[in-house]
């Protein structure tokens, strides 16, 4: 079943903006997504990386839902 089926309100997280893939930061992305350095130093250090080239692939949509994949050598 559908939220419209349950009647239940949808959250609009709008589309997934990429940050890094292959390990390369999408830098205008970053500032598309309204964050800078400082917040994605913040984000790879929770996620026990210290560098874009140890993720496979890291979005975050309008929601600040983050998906985050490191690389095989990242793990």
């Amino acid at each position: 079943m559908t939220a419209g089926q349950l009647q239940v309100a949808e959250d609009d997280t709008g589309y997934p903006i990429i940050l890094i893939s292959n390990g390369r930061l999408r830098s205008e992305n970053l500032r598309v997504a309204g964050k800078d350095e400082k917040w994605l130093q913040k984000q790879l250090q929770a996620h026990k990386v210290s560098s874009p080239r140890q993720v496979y692939f890291m979005s975050v949509n309008n929601a600040d839902q983050i998906y985050f994949a490191k690389t095989e050598a990242g793990k």
